[in-house]
C-alpha cells in the first residue's frame, strides 16, 4: 500500500508552470498562503500516519 499527494487545486502560468496559489500582492498575502499549505501538508502528514499506522 502507498500513499500519493496530488494537487487538487492548481492554475497554469502564462509561461505553462503550476500555480498553487493565487498572485500575492503583499507580504501578509504571501504568508497567509504559506500557512494555509502549511496547513493543508500537515494533515496529509496525518492520514499518512494513520495509513502507516505510524505513532
Amino acid at each position: 500500500m502507498g500513499v500519493k499527494i496530488a494537487l487538487l487545486r492548481y492554475t497554469r502560468g502564462e509561461d505553462g508552470r503550476l500555480l498553487i496559489t493565487s498572485e500575492c500582492t503583499s507580504f501578509e498575502e504571501n504568508e497567509g498562503q504559506i500557512n494555509s499549505l502549511q496547513d493543508e501538508l500537515d494533515e496529509i502528514r496525518e492520514r499518512a500516519q494513520r495509513a502507516f499506522q505510524v505513532t
